[in-house]
């Protein structure tokens, strides 16, 4: 063999050798789209499990706190009612006290005997004075109550509400990672990988209605949006019920809001040298179905 044949043999196997460390190295780097999807999937899963048990635990001690409240709110106004009975009882006694009194100045024979009956009935009042005071103390330890208790309603209602925004922060969180999840389920439907666009998939289930139409006809409000699972770029259909007509495509294009998205209407008929007709474009009140072609 020559010496040109044996440099280029020489050449050949490197570039073999190359060649079968690239391939190696692809192989051995490659993401492992389904690891991924079920990671994604059980991070949602948690997440939204999570979120759901704190809502509850807060909404649970926000009614044990309210049910004490009313609770000691109903035994301060009994009380209040009983110390209230108490003190015109004690009133109608010195009433009779003083009747009493008058009528033995009136009548001494009769005043030996009403003495006793003046002894009971002072003894009596200081019965009365004695529980009217002890139903005073009641009340102002029951207010002392219902105050802690609308303390602690309250504190309970702020940690509600922030459990309410933890939980609407794990919420979003949650619909991330499902985007995320489905983007890349759809991606390895398609067998795309990262970098390509691909075209969300309509909400399982989605039914919405035309909300409003432009003069033009070419965007369209629809209802729901957000709420209903609707993301950008979602392509969707518009139908007319009576009579059964298929009017065209819609492409979510923005303005997603819970209630409502932007749409582009791309019609189904598109006459030449002649604008569409009014029967042509949606309505409100149309049908929006998704478009699964």
């Amino acid at each position: 063999m020559t010496p040109l044949g044996k440099m280029l043999s020489i050449f050949v196997f490197l570039l073999s050798l190359v060649w079968a460390y690239l391939t190696v190295n692809t192989f051995v780097s490659r993401t492992n789209w389904k690891a991924e999807a079920e990671k994604y999937q059980k991070a949602a899963a948690e997440t939204s499990t999570g979120a759901d048990a704190v809502v509850r635990e807060a909404e649970a001690e926000r009614q044990a706190t309210k049910a004490k409240l009313l609770a000691a709110e109903r035994d301060r106004d009994a009380a209040v009612a009983k110390a209230a009975s108490l003190s015109k009882e004690v009133d109608e006694l010195k009433v009779n006290i003083d009747a009493k009194l008058a009528a033995a100045a009136a009548a001494n024979p009769e005043v030996n005997k009403d003495n006793s009956r003046q002894k009971e009935l002072q003894t009596e009042v200081g019965n009365l004075t004695v529980s009217l005071k002890d139903a005073q103390d009641q009340v102002v330890a029951l207010t002392k109550d219902t105050s802690a208790a609308k303390i602690l309603q309250e504190q309970a209602q702020r940690e509600a509400a922030a459990e309410r925004q933890r939980a609407a922060t794990l919420e979003n969180q949650l619909r991330t990672t499902d985007d995320k999840l489905k983007e890349t389920l759809a991606r390895l439907k398609a067998g795309v990988g990262e970098g390509v666009a691909v075209r969300p998939s309509p909400p399982e289930g989605f039914r919405g209605t035309v909300k409003a139409v432009s003069s033009n006809g070419e965007f369209v409000e629809i209802t729901p949006g957000a709420s209903a699972g609707l993301r950008e770029n979602t392509k969707l259909q518009v139908v007319r019920l009576k009579p059964p007509t298929f009017l065209g495509h819609l492409i979510v294009r923005g303005g997603i809001n819970p209630d409502s998205a932007a749409c582009q209407f791309i019609p189904a008929k598109r006459p030449r040298n002649k604008p569409l007709s009014a029967d042509d474009l949606p309505k409100p009140g149309d049908l929006v179905q998704p478009d699964n072609k």
